[in-house]
């Protein structure tokens, strides 16, 4: 028996069925996660004795359907879980072999509900605690469509540790003292990692064109692009990409000169005028200059765009780079982020919703908080992920709360390899 509710539920057993009995149960149960949930929604007097200690007070009346789930370990590893859900919206829980209990809510709708009489695979992802089909070969939130444009971020929360004029989860200033107040302190630090990336410039001063809006001036949307020039920055600093240009190496552009079909569009509207600084950052033209071979424009790059402006500017070096792109359901490969981080790159985040609307970030670290609590012989650990950002808007870095964030209109660019 590997795991606190393997002891918590041999423990149940004992008070029930005395000892004897109890470790004759155990032995046909055989580890298995099949054949525990189908024996605890058969002796409901054990599992609401379970219920009790693990400090819900509510009784559980029976337990409707057990459907398998896959599990999605952080390290990508796969196992079988079983789902058990109870009747009338009074909860479910998950478990796997081993007595492994991943999940236990209580008076909520089970989250495959609408998807129950369909043939679709069900999933859950171990370290983001998130649940997903698979339909035509993507991984799709069960939240569903409506409800993921910004289902966590529905009320726009806003934190005291986060930028004026900012709510939801990104542009967080202090990652513990967010952790505090979105949380509680009973969550702790237990990993973090850096590459320590501080821009010398930001998206306004690195637009050629400047938007005129009611409340000011704004830079051209050019947020896809920037964050290519910052990965790239990364790289050239830690020696990864040492063939790049240096970030002080700067060039005159004259965008009437360079680009006179964009100029011209530009400058036929109302509401844009001419950056007045006409030097600029050579990488950093570079990569505006490989957006505009793929899109026409240096603004609004979907993943797939960034990820090839990446690979093209770092090409126009020698280097021949491969990007991996996951959008949707990109929080599988959170843990794929912060390995990336580990091993000294950096990546990109973009999203469609929340606290930036659409908006895309180079990714430069990471902060990982738990919290364990304990229901009688039961250990249950929480996790929260905070992503390091450097999101263009500000010099220093942001963090971005990557398991309260919950859309789907979002995704990750990871650089899988560099040669």
């Amino acid at each position: 028996m590997k795991t606190a509710f393997a002891k918590l539920f041999f423990a149940t057993l004992v008070a029930s069925i005395g000892t004897i009995e109890a470790t004759t149960v155990m032995e046909n149960l055989n580890n298995s996660a099949e054949k525990t949930s189908a024996y605890l929604s058969e002796n409901l007097d054990i599992l609401n004795s379970i219920n009790q200690q693990m400090g819900n007070e509510n009784s559980i009346s029976s337990v409707e359907n057990i459907f398998k789930v896959t599990a999605i370990n952080e390290d990508e590893t796969t196992e079988t879980a079983y789902l058990s859900d109870f009747k009338n919206n009074e909860g479910y829980y998950l478990l796997a072999d081993e007595y492994n209990l991943l999940d236990w809510q209580i008076n909520v709708e089970q989250p495959f509900h609408q998807y129950m009489n369909t043939n679709y695979e069900f999933y859950f992802d171990v370290a983001n605690a998130s649940y997903y089909i698979k339909k035509d070969d993507i991984f799709v939130s069960v939240l569903g469509e409506d409800d993921s444009l910004n289902t966590l971020e529905a009320n726009n929360p806003v934190w005291k540790s986060q930028d004026t004029n900012y709510a939801g989860y990104g542009s967080l200033i202090n990652a513990d003292e967010y952790i505090k107040e979105a949380y509680d302190d009973k969550y702790k630090m237990v990993s973090s990692s850096s590459l320590n990336y501080i821009p010398n410039e930001g998206q306004f001063e690195l637009s050629v064109y400047i938007h005129k809006g009611k409340d000011g001036v704004y830079s051209e949307g050019n947020c896809g692009v920037v964050s290519v020039y910052n990965a790239l920055n990364c790289y050239k600093r830690n020696g990864k990409m040492s063939q790049l240009p240096s970030e002080t190496e700067k060039v005159k552009y004259v965008a009437s000169k360079e680009e006179p079909t964009l100029y011209n569009k530009y400058l036929s509207k109302d509401n844009y005028f001419v950056n007045t600084s006409s030097t600029f950052p050579k990488l950093y033209l570079d990569a505006r200059a490989s957006a505009i071979d793929i899109k026409g424009k240096s603004e609004g790059l979907t993943i797939f765009q960034s990820a090839r402006t990446f690979e093209k500017t770092a090409k126009k070096y020698g280097y021949t780079v491969d990007c991996d792109t996951y959008p949707g359901y990109w929080k599988f490969y959170t843990n794929k982020v912060k390995k990336k981080i580990d091993d000294g790159y950096a990546s990109l985040f973009s999203t469609g919703t929340g606290s930036y609307n659409s908006h895309t970030m180079c990714v430069t670290g990471y902060k990982v908080y738990e919290k364990t609590e304990n229901f009688a012989f039961l250990t249950y650990t929480k996790k929260v992920n905070l992503l390091e950002i450097s999101d263009g808007h500000h010099k220093n870095p942001r963090y971005y709360d990557v398991t309260a964030y919950n859309s789907l209109i979002a995704g990750y660019v990871i650089i899988s390899s560099i040669n």
